[in-house]
């Protein structure tokens, strides 16, 4: 099947992009949860440390890794909703490959404003949590994950003809 074809005419539904995001955000959970297991390196801090962030005051105590896993997924479903309204278009005409290499690009690019712009301003801790290497190959697999859900073959419901009609 010709893959340009099918997500050239395609929009992901509200539904797609959501979990888009989560497969996002639950790629690094899974990722930064084996690392933890292989190095023997409590997870926790991590997200207490992203609450800290955004909820210095909410950052101790029970809730502080719930709240800081929240604040985590809510930023997964705003990337992935920006990156399905500002590069699916374009890069789904070209295919698959293109959606993978532009999420790969994308999430590259917030990776090193993450840890390089904004975290070392906003909370210099959350920065020394993990290894750097670790932190972007995160950030890949988030891309990985989000343009897997991408990139599957739409639905019938959601295929568009090349005169912009919906197919049955």
């Amino acid at each position: 099947m010709d893959t340009r074809h099918t997500l050239a005419h395609s929009t992901p539904d509200a539904t797609t992009v959501a979990l888009a995001g989560l497969a996002g955000g639950a790629a690094e959970v899974a990722w930064v949860g084996l690392h933890a297991l292989a190095t023997g390196t409590p997870a926790a801090p991590i997200a207490e440390q992203i609450t800290a962030s955004l909820l210095p005051l909410s950052a101790v105590g029970a809730a502080a890794v719930p709240i800081g896993l929240l604040i985590h997924f809510s930023l997964a479903l705003a990337v992935g909703a920006a990156f399905c309204a500002l590069v699916h278009p374009i890069a789904s005409r070209y295919g698959r490959d293109v959606v993978l290499a532009s999420a790969l690009a994308a999430l590259a690019a917030i990776w090193t404003f993450n840890f390089f712009v904004l975290l070392p301003v906003l909370n210099p801790t959350f920065v020394g949590l993990l290894p750097l290497p670790v932190t972007l190959a995160s950030k890949l697999g988030f891309a990985i994950a989000m343009a897997a859900v991408l990139s599957r073959t739409p639905s019938p419901a959601t295929t568009r003809t090349a005169s912009g009609t919906r197919t049955a």
